[in-house]
């Protein structure tokens, strides 16, 4: 067991950056989807999984203003919990492949549990992201000790994004802990946002806002397209409509595919163009999530599945999506079924929730790390 001792060391204490990026790594396990993406199970009693909430990681002042302040979101911060996890060897504020030589990003999904007494077990519809810079030197040094913990974890390299299985070993949890205390700090927070039911609503209400923290301090972030600092989504029955406000129809066909109304009324081509900008949403290779505004990534795990069997289209033809030789299915959760929640990586109270977004982003995490950091040769017989 020298090699783990070894990544739990390195994780503490930052490991040893490779002199030469492309250099293939000392370690040669492969690493699949759910060792960047680490989507934790439900904690069992008061204690967290992994971490959570405390101003170590995220300034009280920012928390305050982000996610009191406002007034419809009630749950304490020492309610939140870490409840994912993703590595990532770039910030993904453009399309298409990271660059090299740049930093890479850690994002922490924090949680609210719900009380005891609350008449169901789990999380409640709130999420706080939390990025966190990871420098470039020390890339080399993190993608092998996330290949080490691979090993350890035992997790399937070809497999779909599950619930993690590996944090049931006390010794990855450890190392996971190391990794992730290692970069989570307040003073180095580079964004926060916040996607919240509103607690003050009866309707199935939620909000997208967010902050940027950089030397001159946090500024709200202004949402992609319609050039706003908040974003609200109403869902309205019987035909399953997100009405959105502020909306901008972009990618075009983006609106049609909001409203259910509409989309059954609508020519077939004009129903297969709405379909096209969801899998533009959801394709890294198009978008990210500073080039589209909050509600497109968040609705169209749901809607694509839901639109394409209103117009008789199958999904795997519309022109557009992103295709990958992992395995993109989602079926460990509920976000192709739910119309009642946008998570897109969490828990909805107490079922997991997968977007396709999240799936196809974490490949694309996958194929950008065997790109840059090829792993090292496998061990001898």
């Amino acid at each position: 067991m020298r090699w783990l001792s070894l990544v739990v060391i390195a994780a503490a204490c930052g490991g040893a950056p490779a002199s030469d990026p492309d250099a293939a790594g000392s370690e040669s396990h492969p690493l699949g989807l759910n060792d960047v993406t680490i989507l934790l199970p439900l904690p069992q009693g008061p204690q967290p999984i992994l971490l959570g909430l405390t101003t170590d990681l995220i300034p009280q002042a920012l928390f305050d203003r982000l996610v009191v302040a406002p007034g419809d979101v009630i749950d304490p911060f020492g309610a939140f919990q870490v409840m994912a996890v993703r590595f990532d060897i770039c910030d993904r504020h453009t399309p298409g492949p990271c660059p090299r030589g740049v930093d890479g990003r850690m994002r922490l999904v924090f949680q609210p549990m719900l009380p005891p007494g609350a008449g169901r077990p789990g999380a409640n519809d709130v999420a706080l992201h939390a990025f966190y810079p990871i420098p470039a030197t020390e890339l080399p040094a993190l993608v092998d000790q996330l290949r080490a913990l691979a090993r350890l974890g035992a997790t399937d390299p070809h497999g779909a994004l599950i619930v993690s299985t590996a944090v049931a070993n006390p010794t990855y949890l450890a190392g996971l802990k190391a990794l992730v205390t290692r970069y989570a700090h307040g003073d180095r927070l580079l964004r926060l946002t916040l996607f919240a039911q509103n607690a003050q609503a009866s309707s199935l209400n939620w909000s997208f806002r967010g902050l940027d923290i950089d030397g001159s301090g946090a500024h709200d972030l202004v949402i992609p397209d319609v050039a706003q600092t908040q974003q609200h989504v109403i869902l309205a029955a019987p035909d399953t409509t997100y009405d959105t406000s502020p909306l901008a129809d972009l990618p075009a066909g983006l609106s049609l595919s909001l409203s259910g109304g509409a989309f059954m009324n609508a020519a077939p081509a004009d129903q297969r163009g709405a379909l096209e900008a969801l899998a533009a949403a959801q394709n890294p290779l198009t978008h990210t999530g500073d080039t589209v505004e909050c509600v497109a990534c968040h609705v169209s795990t749901f809607l694509t599945t839901h639109r394409a069997q209103m117009a008789a289209i199958d999904p795997t033809t519309i022109a557009g999506r992103y295709t990958s030789t992992h395995d993109l299915s989602i079926i460990a959760g509920v976000s192709a079924t739910n119309d009642r929640s946008l998570r897109a990586l969490g828990w909805i109270f107490d079922q997991p929730a997968i977007s396709q977004r999240v799936a196809n982003d974490t490949a694309q995490v996958l194929d950008d790390i065997d790109a840059q950091f090829p792993p090292g040769p496998a061990p001898a017989p």
